[in-house]
């Protein structure tokens, strides 16, 4: 199971999540952070420069609105329990008529 938490903030509550087997790419010259997607490297940044080997980064994820931290450990389990049947936690395009029928 994927580690989570709930904290609150300002006027409501969130849950955090670490996705897990995340890798990332840095490039030489920017030192941005790419994620690779897919288990496809990328090659260039978008500045330009070379992007350096994938290597194992800390990836969170977060959901905010939720009135009770009771809805937010809710929704945080649903969550965690979709990631171990294997969903992806980070669809690449959702159109409007797949979101309304999930």
């Amino acid at each position: 199971m994927s580690k989570g938490h709930v904290n609150r903030r300002s006027a409501g509550w969130v849950y955090v999540v670490d996705l897990p087997g995340s890798q990332a790419q840095r490039c030489e010259g920017c030192t941005k952070r790419k994620w690779v997607e897919l288990g496809r490297p990328l090659n260039l940044c978008a500045c330009g420069e070379i992007l350096g080997k994938p290597r194992p980064e800390r990836r969170q994820i977060s959901r905010s609105g939720f009135r009770t931290r009771k809805d937010a450990e809710f929704a945080l389990r649903a969550f965690q329990a979709d990631l171990d049947k294997g969903a992806n936690p980070l669809p690449a395009t959702t159109t409007v008529s797949e979101w309304a029928t999930q």
